[in-house]
């Protein structure tokens, strides 16, 4: 699978969401909604406007 046009490396990337998983094991919510654009940018590694 081609990478997708991330703003940081691969590794980074795997790193966050790894994080997000984990802390979401840990606090075991139903749901995670992001709505930040920073949050979502530093999430996903796009840029959202």
């Amino acid at each position: 699978m081609a990478d997708p046009n991330l703003y940081f490396s691969r590794d980074s990337y795997q790193k966050r969401q790894s994080k997000t998983r984990d802390e979401m094991v840990k606090r075991n919510p139903n749901l995670l909604i992001v709505t930040g654009p920073s949050d979502m940018s530093w999430l996903t590694g796009k840029l959202i406007r």
